[in-house]
């Protein structure tokens, strides 16, 4: 995953873990401000107390190149690019064999963007839980899933 789309998604904690320098960006505070505090000043200063920032803060969070790529403590930054992989590699391939996941007599909703991640924890859970494994019936593995 590109690192960019990552740094546009990145909350004020995960901009203030990993800092990545930049321009401040006012005018991106001042959306926020907009959106979530409804434009009102004492309601944005207090949201941006509860992570102990100040106005000025927050527009060098939101910054231009503010926040780095995720790093060894955002977990969910490796599942993310995982499941991505995982569908782009499975993207337009027919003919595979329909998913246990996804064997059900009625699609299920959302089930083509859910597989890549359900693939994902079943490789995770593979790689953690290879010795036990066995002693699972495929039903009881596709239960977990």
């Amino acid at each position: 995953m590109h690192p960019f789309v990552i740094t546009l998604a990145a909350t004020l904690e995960e901009r203030r873990r990993h800092p990545g320098g930049g321009t401040p960006d006012p005018d991106r505070a001042q959306r926020w401000q907009r959106f979530v505090a409804r434009g009102d000043e004492v309601r944005w200063r207090r949201r941006l107390g509860f992570d102990g920032i100040d106005p000025t803060a927050a527009a060098a969070l939101m910054g231009t190149g503010a926040a780095a790529a995720p790093g060894a403590d955002d977990a969910w930054f490796a599942v993310l690019g995982a499941a991505l992989a995982d569908g782009v590699r499975h993207a337009g391939l027919a003919g595979l064999p329909v998913d246990r996941a996804t064997a059900a007599r009625e699609a299920l909703p959302f089930q083509d963007i859910l597989l890549p991640f359900i693939r994902t924890a079943r490789l995770g859970l593979a790689a953690r839980c290879q010795a036990h494994l066995p002693a699972f019936t495929g039903f009881a593995l596709a239960q977990m899933e």
